[in-house]
């Protein structure tokens, strides 16, 4: 029976690698999941908060358990937000309002003053121009981390000099839709 442990392991890791091998996996992420002992009221409030900023580009910690081919969370994180300007500036402005914790937002949005300064937002130290200013930084230092845009592997810069002739021959050219339909309403 020391084995039984390790089993159910073994058994939810292959029903997760399953369901990743088709591509998609449905979360199901409830109020009652969020719920406080301290605050109830606040649940749904967070349930939607969390829905919103855990969207593309975003990386995220799910606890939980399989319901059939749905995993019900039961605990979860922003563990980076999304590079997106306004989801950054969203997370920027739940944190100035004190609708989101100061360490999962220092760390989420990889605050360069780090819980300091994520305190500072948090006590309304922060105007609106300030955080858009902030947002559009923190976007950027994002999307500079966690996204292939502007990156070049070594394979990539090697398949780019061995077609660099084959570019300067056949230059891109752009061409321009010309539609055979009569789009006028005479007809």
């Amino acid at each position: 029976a020391s084995n039984a442990p390790d089993n159910d392991v073994d058994e939810r890791s292959s029903k997760l690698k399953g369901l990743w091998a088709k591509g998609r996996m449905y979360c199901v992420l409830h109020p009652e999941a969020l719920r406080s002992e301290n605050d109830e009221s606040k649940a749904v409030e967070l349930a939607e908060i969390y829905g919103s900023l855990f969207c593309a580009g975003a990386r995220v910690m799910l606890q939980g358990h399989f319901v059939g081919q749905s995993f019900w969370v039961s605990n979860c994180r922003l563990l980076r937000s999304s590079w997106r300007p306004s989801v950054v500036r969203y997370a920027l402005d739940l944190l100035h309002s004190g609708k989101f914790a100061i360490d999962e937002a220092a760390d989420a949005l990889n605050l360069s003053g780090g819980y300091a300064q994520a305190e500072d937002i948090s006590r309304g130290w922060t105007e609106a121009t300030q955080r858009q200013w902030m947002a559009a930084e923190l976007s950027r230092s994002l999307q500079s981390e966690n996204s292939r845009v502007g990156r070049i592997t070594p394979a990539m810069e090697q398949s780019l000099n061995t077609f660099a002739m084959e570019r300067e021959k056949y230059p891109i050219q752009q061409v321009d839709f010309v539609s055979s339909t009569n789009t006028s309403d005479d007809s």
